[in-house]
């Protein structure tokens, strides 16, 4: 059974024949989709459509909601732990030890404090991600993400887009994502839920 090396938002469908699989050697197939220019627009008018719904989300309630998965992800029984640490291992390439050790290492910079901190270090007061915040000389200012942000991953360290996606989310920036090759690595962040609903969540197209 081919891993699905991609996510895309809730209110896009793949159609029959939209996807295709690849594999190398002896590592498992990777599945992503495969799109017509139309459809890819189709896809980009819906990431945008769904950033509506995530401008309205508080940022206290995205960095609540990417919390509860990153806790997930360091809890030894939890399931989405152990499928996360299997996916690494296998396309990773990686020891078991090592995979342990990505993830661990990871998921710590995607929970809340080091999150909030981050947000501290960009912006005097991140409610300016919410509305209009008094500014220091005088009058109001407020912080916008870019509507749809394309974030190009490479390198060969898990986990990297992964922290990409997040840090776009923060700023409520819709995302369209290409892992790194063999990194498919977003796929993990799957269980994520917003307060209004299911999240207007990235799209991670893995290249052939």
């Amino acid at each position: 059974m081919p891993f699905e090396a991609w996510a895309l938002p809730w209110a896009f469908r793949l159609r029959e024949n939209e996807t295709t699989t690849t594999g190398e050697g002896d590592l498992p197939s990777l599945e992503y989709p495969r799109l017509s220019v139309d459809r890819l627009g189709q896809l980009l008018s819906t990431l945008r459509d769904a950033r509506e719904s995530l401008s309205r989300i508080p940022v206290g309630a995205v960095l609540t909601a990417v919390d509860q998965v990153a806790r997930r992800l360091h809890d030894p029984g939890d399931e989405l732990r152990r499928r996360a640490l299997e996916g690494i291992e296998t396309h990773g390439e990686v020891s078991a030890p090592m995979a342990e050790e990505i993830l661990t290492r990871m998921a710590r910079d995607w929970t809340r404090p080091p999150l909030e901190a981050l947000l501290h270090a960009e912006f005097r007061d991140p409610g300016v991600l919410d509305g209009l915040r008094p500014a220091r000389i005088g009058g109001e200012v407020r912080a916008l993400g870019y509507p749809l942000s394309f974030n190009l991953g490479a390198g060969t360290v898990p986990g990297v887009s992964t922290t990409s996606l997040i840090r776009s989310l923060l700023v409520k920036s819709a995302v369209l994502l290409k892992p790194g090759r063999r990194r498919p690595s977003p796929r993990w962040v799957g269980p994520w839920r917003w307060p209004t609903g299911p999240s207007p969540r990235a799209s991670s197209p893995q290249p052939p």
